[in-house]
């Protein structure tokens, strides 16, 4: 958990430097969202991550090709169409977004999100089941989990600062 808290805030304090307005000079790490981006990743994404791929390994066991593409159909096409967008929402939710406006902006996000998820994890999850030890497939997600959570970021922030402007234009708070 410790190290999936480390991963996704190096991750989250990536991709606010990668956002950052290159006409301001003076850039800040927002240490709020870090902290809400490794709170969630240390409490809610790596243990059910730990859980689910052990339960895939006796689900589908062993290294073969048919064993692992049912590994990879059940993490790519079953769990993480639900499992991303409940993590998004969570994320807006602990950065004060109004609830009832979650689901809309979840809508607007989820194939964005998706597409590239699984651009980036089908392959590798193949990879990650097929040759490596469960014990270490999360630091494997992890790791690549720097880039995909700087996506991720960068996505909901985005989405963030079209429901702010959005507010403003219609008084909305």
């Amino acid at each position: 958990c410790l190290t999936a808290g480390l991963i996704s805030g190096c991750g989250n304090v990536l991709s606010q430097k990668i956002m950052h307005d290159d006409d301001d000079d003076h850039f800040r790490i927002d240490w709020g969202q870090t902290g809400r981006f490794v709170g969630l990743n240390m409490i809610v994404v790596a243990p059910a991550l730990h859980f689910w791929y052990n339960w895939l390994a006796r689900a589908a066991p062993g290294q073969k090709t048919l064993p692992v593409l049912k590994r990879v159909f059940y993490d790519e096409f079953v769990f993480t169409p639900f499992y991303v967008p409940t993590l998004m929402g969570m994320m807006w939710l602990l950065e004060g977004v109004d609830s009832k406006r979650i689901p809309e902006m979840i809508s607007k996000e989820f194939w964005n999100v998706m597409l590239v998820e699984w651009l980036l994890f089908v392959p590798l999850q193949y990879l990650n089941f097929r040759y490596i030890p469960v014990k270490f497939q999360v630091l494997v997600i992890n790791c690549a989990g720097v880039g995909w959570n700087c996506f991720l970021c960068w996505r909901a922030a985005a989405q963030g600062q079209q429901q702010q402007q959005e507010e403003e234009l219609t008084g909305d708070k």
